[in-house]
């Protein structure tokens, strides 16, 4: 992992909240926590339903992330949360 290095680095989540981007499975989060540290920048994408989810693990701060992607779904309370975090949202729409 050391000689790896990625201007951009795309990554989804078991759960998104104010402690941060959670998985359930600890092999991923040390997996994943180590090539977080080799990429310029972070771009999660994860639908809204996420934000409603919790799982075990913190992998990182939502300050970490650059750019987080996801549906319309998500509540206003959470997009404000995203936001102060200093993370640029990108929402997609998407029909229901």
């Amino acid at each position: 992992v050391s000689r790896f290095h990625a201007t951009r680095m795309f990554m989804g989540a078991q759960a998104v909240g104010r402690h941060g981007v959670m998985q359930s499975d600890v092999l991923l989060v040390q997996a994943e926590s180590r090539l977080l540290s080799q990429a310029d920048e972070i771009v999660l994408m994860v639908d809204s339903g996420k934000f409603a989810a919790s799982a075990a693990h913190v992998l990182c701060a939502l300050e970490d992330v650059a750019i987080l992607v996801t549906d319309n779904g998500l509540g206003d309370a959470a997009a404000q949360y995203v936001e102060r975090a200093g993370v640029r949202l990108i929402v997609a729409p998407v029909d229901r």
